[in-house]
C-alpha cells in the first residue's frame, strides 16, 4: 500500500516534467514560426 501511494507520487512528477518539456518545445517552435513572419 505505502509503496503504491510513493509509485503515484512518482509517476505524477514524471508527468509534469514530461508535459513541461513539451510544452517548452513547443513555445520555442512557436516563436520560431511566429519569428519568420
Amino acid at each position: 500500500m505505502h509503496l503504491h501511494l510513493i509509485f503515484k507520487k512518482v509517476l505524477r512528477v514524471r508527468i509534469i516534467k514530461f508535459l513541461l518539456l513539451k510544452i517548452n518545445e513547443y513555445s520555442v517552435i512557436y516563436n520560431i514560426c511566429f519569428s519568420e513572419l
